[in-house]
């Protein structure tokens, strides 16, 4: 079984419609887990971790302005710096 890593990238966290909407995947999808991020912040060390330990993101934000919100954006300039690590490139999906 996947494991799925619900990121909450909206401005009002799980306040608002994205947070109810990550709180309903978190139901359905078992061994699934919720990244906030608006929440008190995570050490980067404990989101490469979150990161390794998942194997698919499922990413959740509202539309400000024609865009993502500004903690989803902060979100791949931190994740940067794990771009060519295990936690993006390596293939966990069996071959068909």
């Amino acid at each position: 079984m996947k494991k799925v890593l619900i990121i909450n990238g909206a401005i009002r966290g799980a306040a608002g419609n994205s947070g109810a909407l990550a709180n309903a995947a978190l139901q359905q999808l078992p061994g699934a887990s919720l990244l906030d991020l608006t929440a008190p912040p995570a050490t980067i060390k404990a989101v490469y971790e979150l990161l390794l330990a998942h194997d698919a993101f499922l990413i959740v934000t509202g539309v400000y302005w024609n865009n993502w919100g500004s903690p989803l954006q902060r979100f791949p300039e931190v994740a940067t710096a794990f771009e060519n690590s295990p936690a993006f490139l390596v293939n966990r999906w069996p071959a068909r």
